[in-house]
């Protein structure tokens, strides 16, 4: 990417330094094949198209226009409309987490969620940890707050949370990032031995855990695993847990 540009009256624009670093994302590039002819993409989570219940969008959104209440097409709730935060606490307490509505943020997907977690918690230079191999674009979004990331190793339980506590008695650590259900790109769940240890460390060391679980709900078979937050729920580690879904 070019970091310099030239204004009208033939001066050197310069963006930031980390807008040079900026490279073409990788989800996005993929998903462009998606759109190809005759091409099934593996790719990118792209649900299937008969799977959209678009009669039930079409009476949901004639529903709102009929009513003659304009609200909907104004400005809403920086953090989301309530009713929808107490549907969300309503799901995540079926998961087993204690979510208050008012304790929850509604974005435009992960990415948006992932793009403000690091907007708040990392300062130029904090080191990242991720799972080895990870989900590209939350590489992205750290990389564009520029921290430091490692990658840790995996077996299949998951992210070495050994090897993190090793790294951690020696380095700082500002954040784990996780996928611990199916994780994107390999699959495997996190163990929930693993889990606790992460858990532990977050209290100890004060370490955030960003955890993010968009696929939870796609377990065929087998018994769910206890979310993070869950495990961390009353104890010092709950307010170092932050969960996507």
């Amino acid at each position: 990417m070019n970091q310099t540009t030239t204004s009208p009256q033939g001066e050197k624009e310069v963006f930031a330094s980390r807008v040079g670093r900026v490279q073409s994302s990788a989800v996005r590039d993929l998903l462009k094949y998606s759109k190809a002819q005759g091409v099934i993409s593996l790719a990118g989570g792209i649900p299937a198209p008969d799977l959209f219940d678009s009669a039930g969008l079409r009476e949901a959104l004639a529903a709102v226009v009929d009513s003659g209440d304009t609200a909907a097409f104004q400005y809403g709730l920086t953090e989301g409309e309530p009713v929808l935060r107490d549907q969300v606490a309503q799901l995540l307490r079926l998961r087993g987490i204690v979510a208050d509505p008012t304790s929850i943020l509604v974005t435009s997907g992960s990415q948006q969620g992932l793009d403000l977690a690091a907007r708040a918690l990392l300062n130029p230079g904090d080191t990242v940890l991720v799972e080895r191999p990870s989900y590209l674009a939350a590489l992205q979004t750290f990389g564009l707050a520029e921290a430091s990331i490692i990658s840790v190793p995996s077996d299949e339980a998951g992210i070495d949370v050994d090897w993190i506590e090793s790294y951690a008695s020696r380095h700082p650590v500002r954040a784990i990032y996780v996928v611990p259900n199916f994780g994107n790109p390999s699959g495997r769940t996190l163990s929930l031995t693993r889990r606790r240890q992460l858990v532990d460390l977050a209290g100890r060391a004060g370490t955030y855990i960003i955890e993010d679980d968009p696929y939870g709900e796609l377990r065929l078979c087998g018994n769910p695993v206890a979310s993070i937050l869950a495990l961390a729920t009353g104890s010092v580690a709950q307010s170092r847990v932050l969960y996507l879904s």
